[in-house]
């Protein structure tokens, strides 16, 4: 099998883990997969997707309220909204 196919085949496998909801372990029994492989290749291809966003779904920025009141610790505090 060429690495090209490789690639693809694990792209493939690894987008279909994250729609299944299922826990790596089970996903790669019910797949005859060897786990330490597949969290080796979840890594390797999770930084090219990120790396190369248009292969994957967009990311998107969150807006970020500044308040500067007095500091009373050396620590910033971040709130999410719902």
């Amino acid at each position: 099998m060429s690495s090209v196919n490789s690639e693809e085949r694990w792209r493939i496998l690894i987008k279909d883990w994250e729609s299944s909801g299922l826990k790596p372990s089970k996903f790669c029994k019910e797949h005859n997969l060897e786990l330490r492989v597949f969290y080796y290749k979840r890594r390797k291809y999770s930084s090219i997707i990120l790396a190369n966003p248009s292969k994957k779904r967009s990311l998107s920025l969150l807006p970020v309220k500044v308040s500067l009141k007095e500091r009373l610790s050396p620590y910033t505090a971040v709130n999410f909204q719902n």
